[in-house]
């Protein structure tokens, strides 16, 4: 900041508020605004989250820790979605897939909350039914195709009945009658959902 000052000859102050996005705050004239600006891009200026993270005690960061999900063929869509909303409010996601070992749940919880993180997403296969290690609880939680015992943790999971109604819907307007429907032999709530 005091470089990006300097070159546009303003006071470190400015910097800090143009950059910052509260200028108008302190109504900073326009043209000085634009400087700043253009100076920083110039000067290749990166802010600096940690400190910033460090004044304001958060990192904007959410934490996504699953099981297999963010291994599997189909997650894309479910990070892609999780990523684009958290986009949209500022925040970044971090991702951790502990292959269901419990050692590496343990210390991905810990890496988590270590790097202060605002709040939780915690991704389990097939939305089964899991129990939610106590130190999750410290911060927000929000559990993603899986869902807890406990009532108070809000969950999102897909309607497996609902899309398995719709497409059998969908087949019997297109004048078919005969349906076959194909599942695993391990019985999954998911699966057991759709038929």
């Amino acid at each position: 900041m005091v470089d990006v000052a300097e070159a546009a000859g303003v006071s470190v102050a400015t910097v800090s508020m143009v950059l910052s996005g509260k200028a108008g705050a302190i109504r900073i004239p326009e043209e000085t605004q634009q400087r700043v600006a253009e100076v920083a891009a110039e000067l290749r200026y990166q802010r600096n989250v940690l400190a910033a993270g460090l004044r304001r005690q958060t990192y904007d960061t959410i934490g996504l820790i699953s099981d297999f999900i963010a291994t599997t063929p189909h997650a894309g869509a479910l990070l892609q979605g999780t990523q684009d909303a958290l986009w949209e409010a500022g925040k970044a996601l971090i991702i951790i897939n502990t292959e269901g070992d419990a050692d590496t749940e343990l210390a991905a919880i810990d890496v988590m909350l270590g790097l202060q993180v605002d709040g939780l997403i915690y991704a389990s296969m097939y939305h089964q039914i899991v129990a939610i290690p106590e130190a999750m609880r410290r911060v927000p939680l929000v559990l993603l195709d899986a869902r807890s015992e406990d009532l108070s943790v809000s969950s999102v999971a897909p309607n497996e009945e609902g899309g398995s109604y719709t497409a059998t819907a969908h087949l019997l307007d297109a004048g078919h009658r005969v349906i076959g429907y194909l599942q695993d032999e391990v019985p999954k709530p998911a699966t057991e959902e759709r038929l």
